[in-house]
Formats: structure tokens, C-alpha cells, sequence
């Protein structure tokens, strides 16, 4: 980037395509403050999204989502280099999802703490969202840098 700008970074899901082999988080860069954006190529592998990002302490991003692979619920990533590699663990929030209808994580950093909080579809059927419920996980943050390596 020159050197009044920054590089932007933007985590999204990968449309489908006929298999879900193909889907995956996608990363996209900017290197002119957002007025352009290029893909940066598969990004975590498997039926990992939708994200939501935040900043850590130590300038790593903490990265949660939604785990649609069996078991289902939502874990989190760190990312480092900028984005460029991403932690060789996750950080399994919860795995007791009824079922693939999970994630959509929000992630909040504040005092120490973060805040992860992501939905369940909770019905025999898929997308029945009478039954959706929110779930908020804390975990204090030095837990999150010395586990996510």
C-alpha cells in the first residue's frame, strides 16, 4: 500500500456451487482504502462462515463463524501477517448444533474480554426460525492468544 493508505481485508462466504466441496470463506483485499478490491484466493477450507471480525491486543484478528462440517456450531481462527495465515488450531465455541443452520457469529472485544455470540436454527427441520435461539459464549482474551497459535 502507499503510504497514506491502508490494506483492508474483508472475510465472506463463497456462493455455492453444484457441491459444497466449492464453498468456503473467501478473502478479499484492498490496497487503496476500499476503492478496489482484488480476491486473495480460499480461505479456510470447508463450510466455514458466515465470519465476523475483531482485533486482539497484540494486533492478530480474531475470526468466528459459523461451522457447518459435523459437528455443527461455530469456532473461531486467529489471523496473523495481516491476514495472510491463519492459526494451525480453532477454538471450538460450541459443536451442538442440531443442525448446518448455525453461525452467523458477532464478535466484541472489550476490557479483557471477548464476546462471541452466534445463532442455532433449533428445529427437526432446517430454517424453521421459530425455534432460533442466540447463544453468547465469554472468554477472557489472554485465553484466546495462548490457545489459538
Amino acid at each position: 500500500p502507499g503510504t497514506n493508505e491502508l490494506e483492508w481485508i474483508c472475510l465472506g462466504r463463497r456462493e455455492r456451487r453444484d457441491n459444497d466441496d466449492e464453498a468456503a470463506m473467501l478473502r478479499l483485499r484492498s490496497t487503496d482504502g476500499g476503492r478496489t478490491w482484488d480476491e486473495d484466493g480460499l480461505f479456510i477450507p470447508g463450510l466455514r462462515y458466515p465470519p465476523d471480525m475483531a482485533v486482539l491486543s497484540d494486533d492478530s484478528i480474531l475470526v468466528a463463524y459459523g461451522y457447518r462440517d459435523q459437528p455443527e456450531g461455530a469456532r473461531a481462527t486467529r489471523l496473523f501477517d495481516d491476514g495472510r495465515r491463519w492459526s494451525e488450531t480453532e477454538l471450538v465455541v460450541h459443536d451442538t448444533a442440531p443442525n448446518f443452520d448455525t453461525g452467523y457469529a458477532s464478535v466484541v472485544i472489550h476490557d479483557g474480554w471477548v464476546v462471541i455470540a452466534f445463532y442455532d436454527a433449533d428445529g427437526g427441520d432446517v430454517y424453521e426460525y421459530e425455534k432460533a435461539f442466540c447463544e453468547v459464549v465469554r472468554v477472557r482474551e489472554e485465553e484466546i492468544l495462548e490457545v489459538l497459535v
